[in-house]
Protein backbone atom coordinates (compact mmCIF):
# COMPACT_ATOMS: atom_id res chain seq x y z
CA UNK A 1 0.00 0.00 0.00
CA UNK A 2 2.83 2.75 0.84
CA UNK A 3 4.75 1.62 -2.15
CA UNK A 4 1.71 2.19 -4.66
CA UNK A 5 1.17 6.17 -2.87
CA UNK A 6 4.96 6.50 -2.92
CA UNK A 7 5.05 5.02 -6.70
CA UNK A 8 2.10 7.30 -7.73
CA UNK A 9 3.11 10.31 -6.24
CA UNK A 10 6.69 9.91 -7.70
CA UNK A 11 5.06 9.76 -10.62
CA UNK A 12 2.95 13.00 -9.91
CA UNK A 13 6.01 14.92 -9.57
CA UNK A 14 7.81 13.68 -12.48
CA UNK A 15 4.89 14.13 -14.89
CA UNK A 16 4.28 17.62 -13.30
CA UNK A 17 7.84 18.77 -13.80
CA UNK A 18 7.43 17.31 -17.80
CA UNK A 19 4.20 19.58 -17.90
CA UNK A 20 5.69 22.51 -16.88
CA UNK A 21 8.46 21.92 -19.17
CA UNK A 22 5.87 22.01 -22.06
CA UNK A 23 4.15 25.00 -21.15
CA UNK A 24 8.03 26.71 -20.73
CA UNK A 25 8.37 25.76 -24.77
CA UNK A 26 4.72 26.20 -25.85
CA UNK A 27 1.57 28.01 -25.10
CA UNK A 28 -0.33 24.68 -25.63
CA UNK A 29 -3.46 24.78 -23.87
CA UNK A 30 -3.88 21.06 -23.45
CA UNK A 31 -0.34 21.16 -21.13
CA UNK A 32 -2.92 22.09 -18.11
CA UNK A 33 -5.84 20.06 -18.58
CA UNK A 34 -3.62 16.89 -19.14
CA UNK A 35 -1.82 17.20 -16.04
CA UNK A 36 -5.10 18.03 -14.27
CA UNK A 37 -6.27 15.06 -15.68
CA UNK A 38 -3.35 12.87 -14.81
CA UNK A 39 -3.14 14.73 -10.89
CA UNK A 40 -6.98 13.38 -10.53
CA UNK A 41 -6.66 9.91 -12.05
CA UNK A 42 -3.76 9.35 -9.57
CA UNK A 43 -4.67 10.62 -6.46
CA UNK A 44 -7.52 8.68 -7.37
CA UNK A 45 -5.47 5.77 -7.20
CA UNK A 46 -3.30 6.89 -4.45
CA UNK A 47 -6.35 6.65 -2.17
CA UNK A 48 -7.41 3.60 -3.50
CA UNK A 49 -6.57 0.40 -0.95
CA UNK A 50 -4.05 -1.97 -2.58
Amino acid sequence: MTDGKMTAAAFLVAELGRARMRQGRSKDPTGPVLTVGSASWLAFVAAMPQ
